[in-house]
């Protein structure tokens, strides 16, 4: 694996609302055309836009002292943008900075530039994220799929020791740098949705002060049950849960959740639809690895494995070659232009806009997002959420069925 060139590059964490996707073409452009590149904070040197949306912008730049090369993404607080936004852009970059690790993007500076507004500066990367590279390389082998979720673990572990969930783990913020040698560097980006936990109490969180009580965050393909229904106490376990689906994804090919039309529907499926068995979908998958797949997306957190380490152990008994085995996905082959990741800054804050009505088309699937969910819910006890649930499914079943030329019979829902 090799990039094709100096502009294999390819930025995290970017509002790239509006912004071409990964693989449609360069979306890099140059700040001002004949005017002098700004600067920010006195010391980063604006090189050139490389994605934009309503909320802010990433630049490649240059530190005026080092001449060293990094990405500086600015949100411009004079534009009315809400305060939860701001908020959050400051969470991400302390929640970031928190963590020692060579597998969490570096964050080497941040602060509110009085002419440009927040500036968060980080380390530039080269590379794709994940989500792009399963679009061009499908399933991984297992040894693959081992070892990125080993180097994936171990960020995460760095991070729950720093008291920081991520909340927001899927293939779009999962970033794959390759190294001189062709192996691949993991790296988690996007900590804007981050959680910071109570130090004395671990498995209670603080508040956040940017989400809104009772607000649901998070991506609902990758969403824990107790993520799903807003529940306060979500802790390091949560990680655990998405971590698993997305291993799920990488070895079947296929996301172990389906974004069906509403949320209530995505929601129910996961609280009550058994996980796809992983061996009908990967063969090549030992037993011992989809048990261990299987405890990481158990319905309740205490079933779960109770921390990363328990994983990597796990996993360097499954292939104890993993300690020394360098990450390698054949036939990932980087592009020369610089690249928007599939991952957005900023979430919507609120339901999307044009979101359907449940009431139509409720039973067809929609175009998969990587966006982030922001959505109002009371926390609820899970029979409650799950009866509630498929009481609204259930009137939603109804009425698409009344508009069918040709009635179907109803599918049934086992509970897991």
């Amino acid at each position: 694996v090799a990039a094709s060139g100096p502009e294999a590059a390819t930025l995290l964490g970017v509002p790239a609302l509006g912004v071409p996707a990964a693989g449609s073409g360069p979306v890099s452009a140059p700040v001002t055309p004949g005017e002098e590149q700004p600067l920010v904070a006195g010391k980063y040197r604006l090189v050139r836009l490389l994605g934009q949306g309503g909320m802010g912008a990433v630049y490649e730049a240059r530190h005026e002292e080092l001449g060293k090369r990094m990405a500086v993404k600015l949100v411009d607080t004079k534009v009315g943008h809400p305060q939860e936004v701001v908020d959050r852009f400051r969470r991400e970059a302390r929640a970031t900075g928190a963590i020692d690790s060579e597998h969490i993007v570096q964050v080497f500076d941040a602060g509110d530039d009085p002419a440009r507004g927040l500036y968060m500066a980080m380390e530039y990367l080269r590379g794709c994220d994940l989500a792009t590279a399963l679009t061009r390389v499908g399933r991984l082998e297992v040894d693959a799929a081992c070892a990125l979720v080993g180097q994936v673990a171990v960020g995460l572990q760095a991070a729950h020791e720093a008291g920081i969930v991520h909340r927001d783990l899927k293939p779009a913020n999962i970033f794959l740098v390759p190294r001189s040698d062709g192996s691949l560097l993991v790296k988690l980006v996007d900590f804007g949705i981050a959680k910071v936990l109570d130090a004395a109490h671990p498995s209670h969180a603080m508040s956040l002060g940017t989400t809104r009580q009772g607000a649901v965050v998070g991506t609902p393909q990758y969403m824990s049950p107790e993520q799903a229904q807003g529940l306060r106490d979500v802790d390091a376990r949560s990680d655990m849960y998405s971590l698993g689906a997305v291993f799920h994804e990488i070895l079947t090919g296929a996301s172990m959740v389906p974004l069906l039309a509403t949320y209530e529907m995505t929601i129910l499926h996961i609280m009550t639809k058994p996980v796809p068995p992983l061996r009908s979908l990967c063969p090549a998958a030992p037993a011992a690895l989809a048990e261990l797949i299987g405890r990481m997306v158990a319905l309740e957190p205490e079933q779960r494995p109770a921390d990363m380490e328990q994983v990597i152990a796990a996993l360097l008994e499954l292939r104890p070659a993993l300690a020394s085995l360098p990450l390698r996905i054949d036939g990932l082959v980087f592009d020369s232009v610089s690249r928007m990741p599939r991952s957005f800054s900023h979430p919507a804050l609120g339901p999307r806009a044009g979101a359907r009505s449940p009431s139509l088309a409720a039973a067809d699937e929609v175009t998969p997002t990587d966006e982030p969910l922001v959505l109002p819910m009371r926390p609820a006890s899970r029979g409650v959420l799950v009866a509630g649930l498929s009481a609204l499914v259930a009137l939603v079943a109804l009425g698409w069925w009344s508009l069918r030329s040709t009635p179907e019979a109803p599918a049934t829902r086992t509970p897991r």
